[in-house]
Formats: structure tokens, sequence, C-alpha cells
């Protein structure tokens, strides 16, 4: 009895110890399974490749805000970058410190996906007063302007959707019409294109969020374009909010100057010294002199000196003072802007290239046209009228006075076209001079399309400071077979 008795109770003691153990494992399932899914903790797959850089930020921020992770990090001038699905992740080294930021993708979003609704034909319905309350409120519960930025457009109705969209800085939202809990738009996603999201059916192109300006092998092609980019990256700090593309080249009609709109700043092509400047655009922007006299505090000087802009930003204007609204000490000089924050001792450049596009330039371009005419006359040709996709354009002209022909005048050709999304406002493609016998020649690049195009063109004498006249032409581009 004794002995069958024992190996009973091991049995029974077993059977217990498994139970103990069971019970313990079910517990440690649990836990994991709420840690992973409702915490939103380690065991997420794709935040096994988030940069170190970016772990403790991706984390204050959360997932529910930025999305999963969607791409690898890659390297572009010091700047780390990585993409989730709502957000560009910036990661800036500067000296010895770093900082981590989102990437201001809604500037070129917003004008990339408004362009796209305009074509479609955007409902001309009034936007419900209620639906820009949700998204305010949405906005101050989740971090508000520190973590959206500023709004870059209103609230836009998408009828092909379904939903109403507005976009910030860094972050976008959606409603659809049927609900009233507000959507985090995939920025991310349509930043990154298809090597984040194969399967994504875009008809807009993805656009570069670090710094480079999102063209396509067009504008990549092109001589100005290369020059401009030639600057930016041989001067201009390597943070990628100062690097941002808005807009360009273009003429602009105030400072009769080629232009390249940054973030921050305005770039300008100067034909007397062949040399791309910082535009004194300030003085413009801001007529009225600042409240304050004397001289400006030195951590501005030293903060253009360490992002290498001290050589460009030109002469102050006036002294330092404080905005009444943001509590921010603001420093102007000719060319740039400089914004201290006392709280957390934080330099930045003041956004004057968005600003300056939206209250100079955009209401000056809705009504100029470039001038036919002038003191010379201008006579071009083309290589070809028409030509296929895979070819390159040549445009010679010849400039004359009075019928004697004019040498080193100054030349540039612009070139529009309906329908094509990154020539729907003009650009400058190439800048020259005439030689010897009144004759200046420009190549135009491929344009890629898959219907045939009308290419409008004009080539224009020009100075510092003054636009003499431009004569005008077109070309057919059609599909290569």
């Amino acid at each position: 009895m004794v002995r069958s008795g024992y190996p009973t109770a091991r049995r029974r003691q077993g059977r217990r110890r498994d139970g103990i153990i069971g019970a313990a494992l079910l517990l440690l399932g649990v836990v994991l399974f709420v840690w992973k899914f409702q915490l939103g903790g380690l065991f997420q797959p794709d935040e096994a490749k988030l940069h170190p850089c970016f772990q403790e930020f991706y984390r204050s921020l959360g997932r529910r805000l930025l999305g999963p992770v969607v791409s690898d990090p890659y390297v572009n001038d010091q700047t780390i970058v990585q993409y989730t699905r709502n957000a560009g992740l910036l990661c800036l080294h500067q000296g010895e410190r770093s900082e981590v930021r989102l990437a201001p993708l809604g500037h070129q979003l917003a004008q990339i996906r408004t362009a796209a609704l305009t074509k479609q034909g955007a409902s001309v319905q009034p936007i419900p007063t209620e639906v820009q309350r949700i998204f305010s409120q949405f906005v101050v519960e989740n971090g508000g302007r520190r973590v959206f930025g500023e709004p870059v457009s209103g609230v836009i109705r998408n009828d092909k959707d379904g939903r109403y969209e507005q976009y910030f800085e860094y972050l976008g939202l959606s409603l659809p019409y049927d609900s009233r809990k507000p959507e985090l738009l995939p920025y991310g996603l349509w930043a990154c294109g298809k090597p984040c999201a194969p399967n994504l059916n875009m008809q807009e192109p993805p656009i570069d969020a670090v710094w480079s300006p999102q063209f396509d092998t067009f504008l990549q092609k092109s001589p100005l374009v290369v020059r401009f980019i030639d600057f930016i990256n041989q001067n201009l700090s390597s943070d990628s909010r100062v690097r941002a593309y808005r807009d360009g080249p273009l003429w602009d009609p105030k400072l009769n100057a080629i232009i390249f709109i940054l973030h921050d700043m305005v770039l300008m092509y100067n034909p007397r010294t062949d040399q791309i400047e910082l535009a004194p655009i300030v003085p413009i922007l801001y007529p009225d002199p600042p409240p304050a006299e004397g001289p400006p505090w030195e951590i501005f000087y030293r903060y253009l000196d360490e992002i290498g802009l001290a050589p460009y930003a030109g002469p102050p204007i006036g002294g330092t003072y404080q905005d009444p609204e943001t509590g921010l000490a603001i420093q102007r000089f000719e060319r740039l802007v400089v914004e201290y924050r006392p709280k957390d001792a934080w330099l930045t450049l003041r956004a004057i290239g968005i600003e300056y596009q939206n209250k100079v330039l955009d209401p000056v371009l809705q009504t100029w046209q470039p001038p036919i005419g002038g003191p010379y006359e201008i006579h071009t040709e083309v290589a070809r009228l028409q030509l296929s996709t895979q070819q390159a354009q040549w445009i010679w002209a010849t400039v004359s006075q009075n019928g004697v022909r004019q040498p080193n005048v100054p030349l540039f050709v612009m070139v529009h076209v309906d329908g094509y999304n990154i020539l729907e406002q003009p650009k400058i493609i190439g800048v020259g001079r005439t030689d010897n016998n009144g004759v200046g020649s420009f190549t135009i690049p491929a344009i890629q399309t898959s219907q045939n195009l009308n290419v409008e063109y004009w080539v224009c004498a020009y100075d510092f400071d003054q636009l003499y006249g431009c004569t005008w032409g077109m070309y057919v581009v059609y599909p290569h077979p």
C-alpha cells in the first residue's frame, strides 16, 4: 500500500507543479500581449529597424501619432532620415550636439495634393465650421503647434476620397465625411513613395522631405537648378528645415531677379557676378522699422556663424526685440531673420521663404505676364517643332537692337506646360549670354509624358534688377512609342 501510494503522491505533486508553471506562463503571455498591443511596447516588429537617434523621440510622441516605421534609416549630409507612416524623422548633427525633429513635409505635400484636387474638380461647397473645430481640438489635445507645426493650408474638400483634409508643417489630418474622428494623413508614405509602399497607388510623385526639391528628371537636369543645389550643398547648414525646397527657379517681378525659394530664405542668381546669393527680402517683408534700436545680441551672430550663414545674412536691421505674441526674441538681418526662445535657449531661423512666397510673390504672380518686346529684338529657333520624350530640345536666340546684333546680353529661358505637375507655373530652366555674334543657346531637358504636351517657352533679356523683354515660342512633346 505504501509503495503503491508513493508514486501516486508524486504524480499529484507533479500535476500541481505543472499547473503552477502553466498558470505562470499563461499570466506572462497575457502581460506580453497587453504590453505589445495596448501599450505599444518594444515588441512591434517594425520598430526594430528604428535608428537609435529616434527611439526616445518616437516613444515620446507615440505610435498613435507617428504610425509604424516604414523605412530603413539613411544619411543625407550629416542628417539621419527615417520615415514612419505619418511623418519624416530627422536627426540633425551640429558640432557635438544633435537634435531630433519632424521633417516639414506639409509645405510640398499641400501644394502637390491641392493641385491634384483642383485638376479633379474640387467641390466649391462651403466647409462646415464644425470640421475646423474638430481639427483644432485634435491638434491642441495632441501636442499643439509644437508637434503639428503651423498650418500650411485651410480645410480642403476631397470629394474623391470622401473626406476633409488639412495640412500642417509636420503632420496632416483628414476627417471622413461621415465621421467625427480625425485621422492622420500618411505623410511619411507619400514622401518615401514606392520604396516604402510598393503597392501605393499615387498619381502624385513622392517628395524628398529632407531638403532637395521634388523634381522629376526634367528639372534635375537643369544646369541652373544644379547651380542652386551646389550652393546649398557647399554653403548651407545640414539642417533640413533650412534646406527645405519650396519653389523655383522663378522670375520674381518684385526683386527683378531669378530666385529659388527655400523654407527659411530665398536664393537669387546674380548675372553680373555669375554667383548665387541670398536675396534681400527682409526689408520687403517688413517695411516698417523694428521696435528696437541698438546692436543685435551677440548670441545671434554666434548662431549664424555656427550654421555657416554669417557671410550671407547681410547687415542687421535695427536691434533685438521681443515678439509680444510668442515671447520670442527677434533679430532681423537684410536676408535672414533669427528667433531666440529664452526658456530653453534654442535658436532658429524664421520661415521667411514661405512667408515671402505667400505674402509677396504669389499675389504678384497671379497677374504677372512675361513682357513681350522691349529694347531688344529677340528671334528664336528650335531644333525640332515636335520631339519625343527621349529627346532634349535646343533653342537658339539671336539678340539685336536697331538691326545690330548685341553681344554679352544676359538671357534666361523659362518653360511652362499645362497639365505637367512641376511646370504648371513657369520655371526658369537655364541662363546664359549672347556670344560675339549676338547668339545665345539653351538646352531644355527631355520631358517625360504619356500624352502629347504643348511646351511654351520664353527667352528673356535681363540684367541685375531689370527685365528688358521676352519673346515667346512653342513646341510639342509626344510619348515615345
